[in-house]
């Protein structure tokens, strides 16, 4: 599991991203599991939140282990 990881929310949909690493994800379906999303994007346009209120969401999948 990714250590450097910012929570937050993209269009209301759960979102990761590293900042170090310029990649993000976006989960979009649940059934499909994480989405890599353009970081650009998630930079501009996803809602930082805590990572307490970002595991409000439930039956997330596992984080993206790349």
């Amino acid at each position: 599991m990714k250590t450097n990881l910012t929570y937050a929310s993209f269009e209301g949909h759960p979102c990761v991203f590293d900042r170090k690493q310029m990649r993000g994800w976006v989960l979009f379906d649940r059934a499909e599991g994480w989405r890599e999303f353009p970081f650009v994007e998630i930079q501009q346009y996803a809602g930082l939140m805590s990572e307490e209120k970002f595991k409000a969401y439930s039956n997330l999948p596992p984080l993206p282990s790349e």
